[in-house]
C-alpha cells in the first residue's frame, strides 16, 4: 500500500500558502527551517526579510531600474517576449 506523504512545497506551509511573495522567495533551506523550528513545514526565520527584497525587487522593476542592478549589456540577445508599452 502506498501512502501519500505531503512534502516541503510552499502551499504545504501555512504561513506561506496565502502569502504574496511565496513564489519569488527561492523557498526557504530545509536545513535552516528544520534548526530553528525542528520541523520542514515552517516559514523560514528570515521570512520578513525575503518578502521585503521582493517588494524592494517589484518596486525597482516598476520604476524601470532594473537597468541599475544588472550588468551593462544584459539586454543584448535578449528577445522581448511580453511587456507593457
Amino acid at each position: 500500500m502506498q501512502t501519500h506523504r505531503k512534502g516541503t512545497t510552499v502551499e504545504d506551509i501555512k504561513p506561506c500558502r496565502s502569502c504574496a511573495g511565496r513564489h519569488f522567495c527561492g523557498a526557504p533551506c530545509p536545513a535552516e527551517v528544520y534548526m530553528c523550528s525542528s520541523t520542514l513545514h515552517a516559514p523560514p526565520p528570515y521570512c520578513e526579510f525575503y518578502v521585503e527584497q521582493i517588494r524592494y525587487a517589484f518596486r525597482a522593476i516598476a520604476l524601470d531600474h532594473v537597468d541599475d542592478y544588472l550588468l551593462d549589456g544584459w539586454k543584448q540577445g535578449i528577445k522581448k517576449v511580453y511587456g507593457i508599452d
